[in-house]
């Protein structure tokens, strides 16, 4: 299995919420799956190719091709390293189904605090002072 690179908002309850069931099902899967949250400066600054300013946006991935994924895409490339999820990541990818995917994915994750709160989900975790300084370095 090859492996990829997930970056994630980890101030976001809904992002923190999809990365601990991916990692969980990696585990099982044994799929290899790196876990990096935008917040660790150190560990995304050795990723050049992943762009900082999507932090807010959403989800990337980076695999071993060194292709980079985003949002939706990158949804349904976490799925497909998982092997009784596979069919549901390549599935996502069908063209004919592809911009839905994509509409919902932007749907959520522009709602995702308001979404967070209503789940339950711990949200806005990092200080305010953090965040504002993280925006300032990824520009």
């Amino acid at each position: 299995m090859k492996p990829i690179t997930l970056f994630y908002d980890a101030d976001c309850g809904i992002c923190t919420a999809w990365v601990n069931w991916v990692v969980r099902k990696a585990e099982s899967a044994v799929a290899k799956l790196v876990v990096i949250a935008y917040h660790e400066e150190r560990e995304v600054e050795k990723y050049a190719i992943i762009d900082r300013r999507h932090a807010d946006l959403g989800i990337q991935t980076l695999d071993s091709n060194g292709q980079v994924r985003r949002d939706a895409a990158a949804v349904a490339g976490c799925l497909r390293v998982l092997p009784h999820w596979r069919w549901l990541g390549i599935w996502m990818d069908w063209p004919l189904f592809k911009t839905a995917f994509q509409a919902g994915y932007r749907l959520v994750a522009n709602n995702r605090q308001t979404l967070s709160r209503w789940f339950g989900l711990q949200a806005c975790r990092i200080p305010a002072a953090v965040r504002k300084s993280d925006a300032v370095i990824s520009k």
